[in-house]
């Protein structure tokens, strides 16, 4: 639960910088598709394994959010031309 928890958390903290560059259209398709799945997930865990598969549901629900999350936010500062966060001409 730890590692989706910081999983999730990365995620969040990597969408600050769509929500800076004013940029929110672009969270909601992986926000709403990604919960739609965490649902799922945690169903279908719970169901088939019990408590360990709702852990396991989490972990997955949290690594698809945070790759998504992490490649739109990659794309965007390729976009934006920047190399380590700071322009590419500077760097």
């Amino acid at each position: 639960m730890v590692l989706a928890a910081g999983l999730f958390t990365s995620g969040q903290t990597a969408s600050l910088l769509l929500m800076t560059g004013v940029t929110t259209r672009k969270l909601v398709v992986p926000k709403i598709t990604t919960s739609v799945l965490g649902i799922g997930f945690n169903v279908a865990g719970a169901y088939a394994l019990g408590l360990a598969g709702v852990v396991f549901a989490n972990l997955v629900f949290s690594c698809v959010y945070c790759i998504w999350i992490l490649g739109l936010a990659h794309k965007l500062k390729m976009k934006a031309g920047l190399v380590n966060g700071v322009p590419a001409r500077f760097s």
